[in-house]
């Protein structure tokens, strides 16, 4: 374990490279997670409802196996001929579809449950052709479109609205994915521009902000891969974005900062970066096993939502720590000096930075219970 530092920098071509291929195998599957993850609901093994399914289709061939539910609002009341002339229309376009198998609405069966104070709905089986129900929503969408406008022309506050297992299933990954993307968009660049006020240095700043970046898109990768075998839910996404930033950011982080410490107290680059694997390297392990050792605790859950999170959590995590250990002081190695470009203000010397901690850290020894209460007890009121 004493020599892997050095052995780390000096391999660090093979490294590279075994990264690069990882990369290549990985980040295209990483575009796949937002259509390939299982929406919430989803389990390890085949629940009844899903068996119900399944039977259905296979042993009674019903029409209504796969189905989604058209609301139909603002139209006149089905008690008159007109209201019925337009649910008859809106029933022959969906016949007309290729998805559509069958309809029940109130001009099938005149039960009450089809009326509303607004308006009516129908039940439509679907056909997806081999896909899940999900994929062919936005194609129903694309069907009934057309359709609430001309019936705007006649109605003005006609409206059709998809709903059912499909349609949640649909938006809940449509929304996951934006949300999961616009927050991505928003904080990169404000955590690039605080490491970039820490550091003094864009190139400096640069570095954990892509070792972050890079294990989001392994982790989703790798859940991807995983998922063929293991389902694993969408918010898994939303797990490995927030904790991809946070983790790897924090351990290049660490990296950065001993690597540079090192080179101002006049190591070469691969000294440097030997240094900053065998100190920064330790805290980064032990960080990420903890972290990772409470992630795969839920494991334990059976239910796929948690086992979602642990799984999200683990992979980043593990990925983050690998990238800021092996991929990361090889890549400090060849940049050496070249860390500090782009650097727009003087940095302070490390040994007047270390010497401001040792003195924060006497005066925490030497006030234990102070510092104690001060800290303690905003802890112990929040867990409250």
């Amino acid at each position: 374990m004493a020599r892997l530092p050095e052995l780390i920098v000096r391999r660090r071509g093979r490294i590279a490279v075994a990264w690069c291929v990882l990369t290549v195998a990985l980040v295209p599957l990483a575009r796949e997670a937002d259509a390939k993850l299982e929406v919430g609901g989803a389990r390890l093994t085949q629940t009844e409802s899903q068996w119900v399914e399944q039977a259905l289709t296979t042993n009674f061939g019903s029409p209504f196996a796969t189905y989604a539910l058209l609301v139909v609002a603002e139209i006149p009341s089905l008690s008159d001929p007109e209201g019925r002339a337009v649910l008859g229309e809106i029933r022959q376009t969906l016949a007309a579809s290729p998805l559509v198998v069958r309809t029940i609405s109130w001009l099938d069966s005149s039960d009450s449950a089809f009326l509303g104070s607004r308006g009516t709905f129908l039940v439509v089986g679907l056909a997806p052709g081999g896909t899940s129900a999900d994929d062919v929503v936005l194609r129903l969408r694309a069907v009934t479109k057309p359709l609430e406008q001309r019936l705007r022309e006649r109605y003005p506050r006609a409206k059709l609205l998809w709903t059912g297992n499909a349609a949640l299933n649909y938006d809940v990954r449509l929304t996951s994915a934006s949300d999961a993307a616009s927050a991505e968009r928003r904080v990169l660049p404000l955590v690039l521009l605080l490491l970039v006020i820490v550091f003094g240095s864009v190139v400096a700043a640069l570095l954990p902000v892509t070792i972050g970046t890079l294990a989001i898109a392994l982790s989703l990768g790798a859940a991807v891969l995983i998922n063929d075998y293991w389902p694993l839910a969408i918010l898994l996404r939303n797990i490995v974005s927030m904790l991809g930033l946070g983790v790897g950011v924090d351990y290049a982080l660490l990296t950065v900062s001993r690597f540079r410490e090192a080179l101002a107290d006049g190591d070469d680059a691969e000294a440097a970066a030997a240094h900053a694997v065998r100190h920064a390297g330790h805290t980064i392990v032990l960080s990420g096993t903890a972290v990772g050792i409470g992630f795969a605790a839920l494991f334990v859950v059976p239910a796929t939502e948690l086992r979602s999170i642990g799984a999200g959590g683990l992979l980043v995590t593990l990925i983050a720590v690998l990238l800021a250990t092996t991929l990361l002081p090889g890549l400090l190695a060849w940049l050496g000096p070249h860390v500090e470009l782009g650097r727009f203000r003087r940095v302070h010397h490390a040994g007047a930075t270390r010497a401001r901690w040792y003195w924060w850290g006497m005066w925490v020894a030497r006030w234990p219970l102070l510092v104690l209460i001060v800290g303690g007890v905003p802890l112990v009121a929040l867990a409250w």
